[in-house]
C-alpha cells in the first residue's frame, strides 16, 4: 500500500522516471559515499525571512540573521539549476505566504513536474489566499500546530491566536474536501518539553480539523536558541522513557482513527547523514548550505557562484568525508543533531 501510494504521487506529478533515477543514483552513492557527489535533487528553499510570529523555539532568533525574501527571478534560477529535482520544500525561516511572489514560484516548480510541499504557520490561511493556495496544485500543505491547548500553543507560537488558527485549518480541510482536491494536508508539530504530553491530543486535534496526518520531529536542542538548548536535551533524557511511551500511544492512536503519522523512535540510523549528497539548503539570498539545521556553514552562493563548483569544491568534499566517518571527525554542527534519530511512519 505504502509503495501504491508513492507510485501515484510521483506518477500524478510527472516525476516517475526522475525518482527513479535519483533512487538508483543513491544506491550508487551507498555503496561508498564518495566525497564528489551529482547535483542533488532534493532542494529546501527559503522564500523569506518575514513572519508574523516569534516562536520560542525558532532559530530565526540568531542575532546575526538577516531578512529578506526571493524574488521569482531568483527562485527560476534555482529551479532550472536542479533539472533533476525531484522535490522542492518551501520552507525556511519565515511564513512562506508571506512573499508575494509564492504562487508563482510554486507554478513554475509544477511545469517542471517537481513536487512541491509547503510549511505554513495557518495564520493567514483564509478567504482569498485559502482558495489561491487550494487552486496552486501544491503536493503537500503541512501546517504548523505544537500545543493542543490555547495555552500551550499561544506560549510556543508568539502572536498567534490558538482559535482563529484553528478555524484556518478546519475551513481549509472543508474546502478541500469540497473541491476534491488531491493535495495532502498535515500538521506539523516540534516535539518539547512544554508540549510532549499534549501529544496524543494532537492526533486528536488533527483528527476534529479534518486533516489527512501527522509529523512530529523533536526540537533541535542544539541552536541554543530561546528553548531549544541544552535543558531540552536534558529534558528529553529525563523523561525519555515517559516520552516514548507517549509517543507510541499517540503512533497506535492515529492508526485508530485512520491518520498517516511519522514519529522519532529514539533509535539511532547506523547509516549516514545522507543531506550531504542529496539535498541542500538555500536561504531568501542564495546561501548554499549542507542542511537546514545547519546556518553558520555557507559553501557558496546559487546566485554568484557556479552550483557545479560549489557543490564538489574542498569545502563539501570534507564535509562529507567527516560525516561518512572517512575524515578527522564528525562536523560539530551535527552533534546531537536529531534528524540522526530513526523516524517510523504508519499510512492508511
Amino acid at each position: 500500500m505504502k509503495l501504491l501510494n508513492k507510485i501515484k504521487k510521483y506518477s500524478s506529478s510527472g516525476s516517475l522516471i526522475k525518482v527513479g533515477r535519483n533512487k538508483l543514483a543513491m544506491v550508487r552513492i551507498r555503496r561508498r559515499y564518495p566525497e564528489e557527489s551529482r547535483k542533488p535533487f532534493w532542494i529546501m528553499v527559503e522564500p523569506t525571512t518575514l513572519c508574523n510570529l516569534r516562536c520560542k523555539f525558532c532559530p530565526r532568533n540568531v542575532p546575526s540573521l538577516k531578512f529578506g525574501s526571493m524574488t521569482f527571478k531568483q527562485f527560476k534560477k534555482i529551479i532550472d539549476t536542479f533539472p533533476n529535482a525531484t522535490h522542492f520544500r518551501i520552507q525556511g525561516l519565515g511564513e512562506p505566504f508571506l512573499n508575494k511572489d509564492i504562487f508563482k514560484m510554486i507554478r513554475y516548480a509544477k511545469e517542471k513536474k517537481i513536487i512541491v510541499e509547503i510549511y505554513s504557520n495557518a495564520t493567514l490561511v483564509q478567504g482569498k489566499l485559502a482558495k489561491k493556495i487550494l487552486n496552486s496544485d501544491i503536493d503537500e500543505l503541512m501546517f504548523s500546530v505544537d500545543g493542543a491547548t490555547k495555552k500551550t500553543y499561544e506560549s510556543l507560537r508568539i502572536g498567534a491566536n490558538f482559535e482563529k488558527t484553528m478555524k484556518n485549518i478546519e475551513d481549509f480541510t472543508k474546502l478541500k474536501k469540497l473541491s476534491r482536491s488531491k493535495m495532502k494536508v498535515k500538521l506539523a508539530v516540534v516535539l518539547m518539553k512544554e508540549n510532549y504530553k499534549e501529544l496524543a491530543n494532537l492526533v486528536d486535534l488533527a483528527y476534529h480539523l479534518g486533516v489527512d496526518g501527522i509529523g512530529v520531529q523533536l526540537v533541535q536542542y542544539k541552536f541554543d536558541i530561546g528553548i531549544s538548548n541544552k535543558k531540552q536535551a536534558e529534558a528529553f533524557e529525563k523523561y525519555q522513557n515517559d516520552l516514548k511511551k507517549r509517543i507510541d500511544v499517540a503512533f497506535n492512536y492515529a492508526k485508530e482513527l485512520g491518520l498517516e503519522i511519522t514519529v522519532p523512535t529514539f533509535e539511532y540510523n547506523d547509516k549516514i547523514c545522507e543531506w550531504a549528497w542529496s539535498g541542500i539548503y538555500i536561504t531568501w539570498n542564495g546561501n548554499i548550505l549542507p542542511c537546514c539545521s545547519i546556518f553558520d556553514r555557507v559553501m557558496g552562493n546559487i546566485f554568484t557562484d557556479n552550483f557545479d563548483d560549489v557543490w564538489n569544491n574542498e569545502n563539501y568534499k570534507k564535509f562529507r568525508r567527516n560525516i561518512s566517518g572517512k575524515g578527522e571527525s564528525i562536523p560539530k554542527e551535527c552533534v546531537g543533531c536529531t534528524f540522526f534519530m530513526k523516524t517510523k511512519t504508519w499510512i492508511p
